[in-house]
């Protein structure tokens, strides 16, 4: 498995992350392993949800944004983190790559 991968889903889950509608992850015989398959069988499906950007970026609205179609006039307005660094995702080349520097060393 992708260490980069396993270290995003963990902090993910750590962070709240709940893919499994409420099922204990310890009922599960590798949770980890079964959330990498789905990684690659859902074309990213995974890294690229709402609920995931969530538990691993955070919700807090920290990001500015200078003008632009995010804000009704131009000047700074707030965004939540998760939704920043979602659309940096999706335009990545490398999203294991972007998502690596968020994890602590």
């Amino acid at each position: 498995m992708n260490d980069v991968l396993f270290d995003v889903i963990e902090k993910a889950l750590n962070n709240g992350f709940d893919m499994f509608n409420g099922i204990s992850l310890k009922t599960m015989a590798s949770p980890l392993n079964y959330l990498y398959m789905c990684y690659y069988r859902n074309n990213k499906e995974l890294i690229f949800s709402h609920e995931f950007a969530k538990a691993f970026f955070g919700c807090e609205r920290v990001i500015l944004i200078l003008g632009g179609r995010d804000t009704p006039k131009e000047g700074i307005d707030y965004l939540p983190r998760w939704k920043y660094h979602l659309r940096e995702l999706v335009l990545a080349e490398d999203s294991l790559k972007y998502l690596e520097q968020f994890l602590e060393k």
